[in-house]
């Protein structure tokens, strides 16, 4: 059986599915595209069994997505 997913990608879906993240989404959509580009190369490396790889990603893509939030705050 494969090991379990790093936490930190809940973590990422997460923030990605907040009521704030909705706005940010819409306002923000390319820092979106690239948050979401970082979730999925995070699920290929742990497909690929990258689990360090998958972590690091993760939390990249956490960072991306609480940019995208903070691009709400400066308009």
């Amino acid at each position: 059986a494969p090991p379990p997913k790093p936490g930190v990608l809940a973590k990422a879906d997460a923030v990605r599915d907040g009521a704030v993240s909705e706005e940010a989404r819409s306002l923000a959509p390319q820092s979106f595209a690239y948050a979401k580009g970082l979730r999925q190369r995070a699920d290929a490396a742990y497909a690929a069994g990258d689990l360090a790889g998958a972590q690091i990603l993760g939390e990249h893509t956490i960072a991306a997505y609480a940019r995208a939030v903070g691009t709400l705050n400066r308009s």
